[in-house]
């Protein structure tokens, strides 16, 4: 098991600083009643405190054993790679992951040229919203009203685009006798720098759709990203 937790965004713990990020780890840590994370994201940018600070005060929780690896979250390319940076010319703890918004109907919150950069940089890339807010579960359909608080974040794609994805999505997990959702996680999976899609689930039944792993062939891959565009 790995636990990731986040700083920066708790109404209480707000930004990147070093005394706030001391205090985020303290308080996480007791919560979760264990005495090191594995994996500490900064949640989200924070360009009013100085990124020497921020990774200053990283470096100390990693030598300090609460914490083994760092995490970026929600960073541009050029914010990214000004950490690194720094990182590197001052010796400190650097980013090894970034969370970020991508997934086959949002291909352009992550582009290849920003995957081809974190896989030069050894960043392992861990998208959330991997299934859409759920559009790509399948449960979505024409003329069909889903009970969900998240209904009305997946009306941007319930269009001409959406309804052909969800149908290929379809087609090839027929094809390879697996779950609309499984197969649109396989499809994030096969794409560069990314070592792990997120998705979350309400109840366990639902993981049934989303932990199976069909290999998809590059046709596959190649028509998907094509209809997903």
């Amino acid at each position: 098991m790995i636990i990731a937790t986040k700083v920066a965004m708790l109404d209480t713990r707000k930004g990147l600083s070093a005394g706030n990020i001391a205090a985020a780890l303290d308080d996480s840590l007791a919560r979760l009643g264990t005495d090191y994370i594995d994996l500490y994201y900064a949640h989200q940018d924070d360009q009013e405190t100085p990124l020497l600070e921020t990774l200053g005060a990283f470096d100390e929780a990693v030598k300090s054993g609460k914490v083994r690896a760092l995490g970026a979250s929600n960073y541009t390319q050029e914010r990214l790679q000004e950490a690194l940076n720094i990182s590197k010319a001052n010796g400190l703890a650097s980013y090894v992951a970034l969370q970020t918004w991508f997934n086959l109907l949002d291909q352009d919150k992550l582009p290849t040229s920003y995957r081809s950069f974190c896989a030069q940089n050894n960043i392992g890339v861990l998208p959330f919203y991997g299934v859409a807010r759920g559009f790509l579960t399948g449960k979505y359909r024409p003329g069909v009203t889903v009970e969900s608080v998240r209904a009305s974040g997946v009306e941007g794609y319930a269009n001409d685009r959406g309804w052909n994805t969800l149908a290929m999505l379809e087609e090839i997990g027929k094809a390879h006798h697996a779950p609309i959702a499984s197969v649109a996680l396989a499809w994030l999976r096969a794409q560069e720098s990314i070592v792990a899609p997120i998705a979350s689930a309400r109840i366990a039944s639902q993981l049934d759709d989303l932990l199976p792993t069909p290999q998809l062939a590059s046709q596959e891959l190649a028509a998907l990203t094509k209809v997903g565009a």
